[in-house]
């Protein structure tokens, strides 16, 4: 697949949030507001943190270039973690990027050079309502990839990078904090949120692909609270001023998604009906709200079919 044939949006938006953090609107799933990639710029250089789908790389260099930044600017590539949402446009957009290295944990390295079990795993779970969606993603050459180092502290221009290991959403999962500014670039660490909505809903990749922590997940959150930040930037989607409650709130989703699908498998419901009843729970919950399409029609469809399955994966692993 051509990952320029799928126009997800019209044309790629991006804005800065500040004087050295932009957010690129990668367009995911055909809808504004679902998948970001964040940009770092100090001193006369760059990096981006987390890419999405292979299918919407080329906006994420259109975004570059509404904020004004020279593609051979950028040093790295962070990846939070290696699902396709997250890192699928890596083989694209280092093509455009001559200098950038892509720093993400060992573990991902073979998806990343060697990406085929990683798109039919993609590609069997969004079916074929959203597998067109997720684009094609041929290997990355290894000479562009750097394993992370937990111990290491990357500089961007004046900015200092550090990572932070948090698993629980995937094992090999960082997020990244940007120490001078106090902003801790999340990954899939935490839920699911939509702006204006009293919404939060926790990633799961299903067995196969992944292998859910609930446990390590609330430790993890634990973790990005000892920090204090400032400020939390999200991949599903935006930012958000740090407060604990809202740390808080997330890891009671974590908690409530966890119990109430262990309730509903003792009764015997498969995945699909789970996902249906929890979806009945969340709509209710959204009454006197007014949910966009893609709130009703991807979050609480494939995305929560998605993160049942993983939920249930678990589940049943802690029982054997």
């Amino acid at each position: 697949m051509d990952p320029t044939a799928v126009t997800l949006v019209r044309s790629a938006t991006a804005r800065w949030l500040s004087d050295n953090i932009g957010i690129i609107d990668t367009g995911g799933y055909g809808h504004e507001g679902a998948i970001a990639s964040y940009l770092v710029r100090s001193g006369g250089e760059a990096a981006l943190i987390d890419v999405g789908y292979a299918a919407t790389a080329r906006n994420v260099m259109d975004g570059l270039g509404i904020l004004g930044v020279d593609p051979g600017s950028v040093a790295f590539v962070f990846i939070t973690h290696h699902h396709m949402d997250h890192m699928g446009a890596v083989p694209h957009v280092v093509r455009s990027l001559p200098r950038a290295k892509v720093v993400v944990h060992e573990d991902p390295i073979r998806f990343l050079v060697e990406p085929s079990r990683l798109m039919r795993g993609t590609y069997e779970v969004l079916r074929n309502n959203y597998a067109r969606y997720a684009g094609d993603m041929p290997p990355t050459p290894p000479e562009r990839i750097e394993p992370l180092r937990e111990d290491r502290s990357y500089r961007i221009g004046n900015l200092t990078l550090r990572p932070l290991y948090t698993p629980g959403h995937s094992q090999s999962h960082f997020s990244f904090y940007l120490e001078e500014l106090s902003a801790v670039f999340t990954g899939d660490a935490v839920c699911i949120s939509r702006p204006g909505l009293p919404l939060l809903l926790p990633e799961a990749g299903p067995p196969g692909i992944d292998a859910l922590d609930v446990n390590a997940a609330v430790k993890s959150l634990d973790r990005m609270k000892s920090l204090r930040p400032k400020a939390l930037l999200m991949p599903h989607f935006g930012y958000v001023d740090y407060s604990d409650e809202f740390v808080e709130r997330n890891k009671e989703a974590l908690v409530h998604f966890n119990d109430r699908i262990s309730e509903m498998m003792g009764r015997g419901m498969n995945a699909d009906e789970i996902a249906g009843e929890l979806r009945r729970e969340m709509m209710e919950g959204l009454r006197g709200y007014d949910p966009d399409e893609y709130t009703r029609s991807v979050l609480l469809g494939d995305i929560l079919r998605i993160t049942v399955m993983g939920y249930m994966g678990a589940l049943l692993r802690r029982r054997k």
